[in-house]
C-alpha cells in the first residue's frame, strides 16, 4: 500500500512519505481507517526515513515528463505499454 500512495499513477499524484502513512493510518475517502496493523503502522512511523531511503533506492523515480508505464506479468491483464 505504502508504494500505491507514494508512487505517481495516471489517475492521482504521488504522495510524501508522511502522508501516506498518515492515510495508511486514519484513511480517507477511498481507504478505510483501521484496515492495517497498527503496531507495524508506528513502527513504519518511527523510522520512516530509513523506509524512504529503502523504497526510493527500490522505486525509479521518472524525470518530469518521462513516460511512465505498467508491465503485465506472464497470466495478468497488461495496463500499458511502451511503443
Amino acid at each position: 500500500m505504502y508504494d500505491a500512495l507514494r508512487d505517481a499513477r495516471s489517475y492521482k499524484v504521488a504522495l510524501d512519505p508522511l502522508e501516506a502513512l498518515r492515510r495508511m493510518r486514519d484513511g480517507d475517502s477511498r481507504l478505510a481507517s483501521g484496515g492495517f496493523n497498527p503496531e507495524i503502522l508506528k513502527i513504519l512511523e518511527e523510522n520512516w526515513e530509513e523506509v524512504e531511503q529503502l523504497w526510493s533506492r527500490a522505486t525509479p523515480i521518472p524525470e518530469p515528463g518521462e513516460a511512465q508505464a505498467v508491465f503485465a506479468f506472464e497470466g495478468t491483464r497488461q495496463e500499458g505499454k511502451m511503443t
